[in-house]
Order: C-alpha cells, then sequence, then structure tokens
C-alpha cells in the first residue's frame, strides 16, 4: 500500500467515523470488549478500567463516551483505533451500524 493510499484511507475512516452516531460506537465497543473480556459485562470497573488502559485515557473521559445520554461525546477517531488495536478488532467493526 503506498503512502497516499494509506492516507486515503485514513480520511475515509476518519469520515465514516465523523457520520457514525455515537451510541452505535459505544455499542460495538461494549460488544467486542465483552466478546474479549466477558468480566467486564457483569462489573462496570472491569469495564472502566479496561477502556482507560486501552485508550490512555482518564475515568471521566471514558465514562462520558459509554453515557449515552452525553450524545455529543464519542470515543475520539484516535482512541477509537487504539481501542480497536488492544481488541484485534477492525477498525470498521466499530464503526458498523449492523
Amino acid at each position: 500500500m503506498s503512502k497516499s493510499e494509506i492516507a486515503a484511507e485514513v480520511l475515509a475512516l476518519n469520515e465514516l467515523w465523523d457520520k457514525t452516531d455515537k451510541s452505535v460506537i459505544a455499542d460495538n465497543v461494549e460488544k467486542f470488549l465483552y466478546a474479549k473480556h466477558p468480566e467486564c459485562q457483569t462489573s462496570f470497573k472491569a469495564k472502566m478500567e479496561r477502556l482507560m488502559e486501552y485508550s490512555g485515557s482518564q475515568k471521566q473521559t471514558v465514562y462520558a463516551w459509554v453515557n449515552r445520554s452525553r450524545g455529543n461525546v464519542k470515543v475520539p477517531f484516535l482512541k477509537l483505533c487504539m481501542i480497536a488495536k488492544a481488541l484485534d478488532v477492525d477498525i470498521k467493526e466499530l464503526l458498523n451500524a449492523n
């Protein structure tokens, strides 16, 4: 893949992220997190700790991402990439509304 193709793919993914609703992203992050770490489904603390670890973000920030009532606050694109890498999932899976 050439440098320009990589740049084009990053731009396309960023545009897809921009168009994807926050709740879709939060739902998908939780789905893949629970698949890899089942204990996170029953322990809010475990879920927060994993997401903090994966994203390098503070607790309050991560809470804002998973709190569905904060509609204007979603996982930033770069942090979502970090989470996708940690979960070993294609970033497009986290942006998919299915």
